[in-house]
């Protein structure tokens, strides 16, 4: 059985940055090692839901290791360890969700989400 991620972008980023670069095919990574198998990671951002991306792999990397961002810049990891890959363009929703911002990752069913029964919504009604 496999599931979603959900996590929130920074809200420093406008949402037309994000977007552009989210519409990269990608590899995206964060430093994040599931115990499930995912197929999405859905992304918050300002307070809403508004897609996601495919995901892709589970990567070892060694601390001090580079790897270069859909946005072609070199990033050098300090904290090593297991990394997750998504790949784009993302996946837009037809209209928003909203959904209150939070910090890492957390499993994610979007159909719970809607119906209003998955723990995200119990944050969204006292946001």
């Amino acid at each position: 059985m496999s599931c979603d991620l959900i996590t929130t972008n920074t809200s420093r980023e406008s949402r037309d940055h994000m977007l552009i670069r989210l519409s990269f095919k990608g590899p995206y990574h964060w430093h994040f090692n599931p115990r499930y198998e995912i197929d999405r990671v859905w992304i918050v951002h300002r307070g809403e839901i508004v897609g996601h991306l495919q995901f892709a792999d589970i990567v070892y990397v060694p601390p001090g290791s580079t790897f270069k961002t859909p946005e072609r810049t070199t990033r050098v990891v300090e904290q090593g360890g297991y990394w997750m890959q998504a790949t784009g363009p993302i996946v837009l929703l037809e209209e928003p969700l909203a959904c209150p911002g939070f910090r890492g990752m957390r499993y994610f069913d979007l159909e719970s989400f809607e119906r209003g029964v998955h723990p995200l919504c119990a944050r969204r009604a006292t946001a």
